[in-house]
């Protein structure tokens, strides 16, 4: 027989049925204890079969990795193109007005959170707790820590800047988290001020950011490898040799003025130059000033001429005053070529008076006891002889007194005997 509700109105036209028909809730959308017709009852009223959970306190429900269905861990849904990461958890149907609220309440197993979410407690700090796990990372904010021994400690030179040191520790006193405040130490054997050198300073630095000061740097303080002696250092002056004060002894020079001259002259070593030594010039030390072929201090002479003077009669070929000879008598550039029988004189008279001597440079060759007979050019009773001058092979001067000879007179110079006499120069004085 079919079962039907009956609406009651104030007529009898008013007045309506409902059948299974008419409505859409089925039995799995009716609490469970409750009874009405649904849409799977075929027109009877059916008690419904959704789970009450009012009252039934905290509810502990499975977390799994077995994917969407029972909810996990990893990639567990989509939206479109996006793909969301999460722990789904399968909460069973039922009706779950727990919270006054209207909202629910789930308990998720704590063993199965761990497991999902695969937590390590060597990740996170002891002070953090994650799922009921404590971590295992010692947390070192503020404090000061050794990094290693001394057998752990390695210092090489720095592969890209020589003037730095490369040092590599090896943490063994405890791993843990660090930051700013943080201070970490290593020991380093043998590093200390007495194995530096004196004044070179270990662990400043000008990288850029790092500052250059003398802040937490050691000061080497090592003099042994010294070999300085108080005559090694300036007077007056303090050095340090092998842990001693030495107090300096050296001589010092003061400025002086050195003008070159035949010998050589020496500034003594072992010495300090307080003021600047200076080695005189010249400006006329230049070739054409020199003789030719003569080097004065680095500079060879090319001069080939003479300068005569006022007391010059002849000079290298410059006849101050005018000469003549006999056919034998030849008036080469720079000399007079005299031999047996030649003579030569004054074509006008000289003055002797106020003069000394009159003297003769030349050069004789192949004598034979020959000499210079110098008389005045005057023959007869007015001539005055003024001597004669044995010769010599090679270069010589003639010297002739004229002590009785304060005159105005002509000259003339004899040649006797064999060989040649070149003339180079004639003067008073």
């Amino acid at each position: 027989m079919e079962a039907f509700l009956m609406r009651r109105g104030s007529t009898e036209a008013e007045s309506s049925g409902v059948t299974s028909k008419d409505v859409t809730a089925a039995k799995a959308h009716v609490l469970k204890g409750k009874q009405t017709i649904t849409s799977d009852s075929n027109d009877a009223v059916v008690e419904g079969t959704m789970k009450d959970w009012t009252h039934a306190g905290q509810k502990e429900v499975p977390v799994t990795d077995d994917g969407k269905d029972t909810g996990g861990f990893g990639v567990v849904y989509e939206v479109g193109d996006a793909v969301y990461n999460g722990i789904w958890v399968h909460v069973p149907e039922g009706y779950w007005p727990y919270k006054t609220d209207g909202s629910a309440e789930l308990k998720l197993p704590i063993a199965d959170v761990r497991n999902v979410l695969n937590i390590d407690p060597n990740l996170f700090l002891k002070t953090a707790t994650i799922a009921g796990i404590s971590g295992n990372i010692n947390n070192y904010s503020g404090q000061t820590r050794s990094l290693s021994g001394y057998e752990n400690v390695s210092l090489q030179p720095h592969p890209v800047d020589p003037s730095q040191g490369l040092v590599s520790a090896k943490f063994v006193s405890g791993a843990g988290y660090f930051d700013g405040t943080s201070i970490a130490t290593c020991n380093v054997a043998n590093l200390n001020a007495g194995n530096i050198k004196h004044g070179v300073k270990v662990g400043r630095t000008t990288l850029a950011g790092h500052g250059a000061d003398d802040t937490n740097t050691i000061t080497g303080t090592y003099t042994s490898d010294g070999t300085v002696t108080a005559a090694d250092v300036r007077k007056g002056k303090i050095a340090y040799s092998k842990g001693q004060k030495v107090t300096g002894s050296m001589s010092e020079k003061a400025a002086a003025t050195y003008t070159p001259r035949s010998t050589a002259q020496t500034i003594a070593a072992g010495q300090y130059l307080a003021g600047a030594q200076t080695i005189a010039g010249d400006a006329n030390l230049i070739a054409a000033n020199i003789k030719k072929g003569v080097t004065i201090f680095g500079v060879t002479g090319t001069w080939e001429g003479y300068v005569p003077t006022v007391n010059d009669l002849y000079s290298y070929g410059n006849q101050l005053v005018a000469w003549k000879g006999n056919s034998s008598v030849v008036f080469d550039t720079a000399q007079i070529r005299l031999t047996s029988g030649s003579y030569i004189e004054t074509s006008s008279e000289v003055n002797l008076v106020g003069k000394t001597q009159l003297n003769v440079l030349f050069n004789a060759e192949s004598t034979n006891e020959s000499s210079f007979m110098v008389a005045t050019a005057d023959y007869g009773s007015n001539s005055i002889g003024l001597g004669g001058h044995a010769c010599v092979d090679g270069e010589q001067t003639a010297v002739f007194p004229l002590a009785n000879a304060q005159v105005n007179k002509k000259i003339r110079i004899t040649c006797n005997n064999i060989g040649y006499r070149y003339i180079k120069r004639i003067w008073l004085s």
